[in-house]
């Protein structure tokens, strides 16, 4: 098998954004304040910012809980918190 199709996700030239960027996307739909959003969430607001701002990780239980609040599958969101810490990885083991 060719190093090309050895690989499955995203291309890895092109950025991979952190999931926090699709979280924002879907909250900017949403009418509620991100205060709001952040207790309905059961965390606080400085917690959301921070997956927001790509600071933090999606856990097992916050994707649980993104899945209740937002919408999409608990699965979704930590296939794409993998998929954005597999491709950051390879990147920094690829400038080592």
């Amino acid at each position: 098998m060719s190093k090309a199709t050895a690989k499955t996700g995203p291309h890895p030239d092109f950025p991979l954004p952190h999931p926090g960027v699709s979280i924002a996307v879907a909250l900017d739909a949403m009418d509620d304040s991100k205060t709001a959003i952040a207790e309905r969430l059961g965390i606080s607001r400085r917690a959301l910012y921070d997956l927001l701002d790509g600071k933090t990780a999606i856990t097992a239980q916050m994707a649980l809980r993104l899945e209740r609040v937002i919408g999409g599958s608990a699965e979704f969101w930590l296939t794409r918190q993998v998929q954005y810490d597999l491709w950051k990885a390879r990147k920094e083991l690829e400038a080592a």
